[in-house]
């Protein structure tokens, strides 16, 4: 996946990288912050820990460091999702709207 497929995907799913600490394309030292940029042609994945402690995870082409951003985006937002179902845990009407909200996330991906 290129920097554009994954802007498009990000587009496509209404995602706020914000809510999930995401960054793309510069580096920024704010805790808890996941992110990625170029430098001389080469893509890095950073990681941000509480303490402003800024570490890179990994190295690699475009498409490999873009792949790798999809799938922390897919796995924070299934976060989000497990986590909103514990706190509402019971209640069968927020059950159903997050069940008919994956489903029209599951629609989306595959049109991608």
């Amino acid at each position: 996946m290129t920097k554009k497929e994954f802007e498009k995907f990000i587009a496509i799913q209404n995602i706020d990288t914000n809510k999930l600490n995401l960054v793309t394309g510069e580096k920024k030292i704010i805790p808890y912050v996941t992110g990625c940029f170029e430098e001389d042609g080469v893509w890095k994945i950073y990681m941000v820990g509480e303490l402003q402690d800024f570490d890179i995870v990994q190295e690699g082409t475009e498409e490999e460091i873009f792949n790798v951003m999809s799938s922390i985006t897919k796995s924070e937002l299934n976060t989000v999702i497990i986590n909103f179902l514990t706190y509402k845990k019971g209640r069968v009407t927020c059950l159903t709207l997050v069940i008919l909200f994956l489903c029209e996330r599951l629609v989306k991906w595959r049109r991608i």
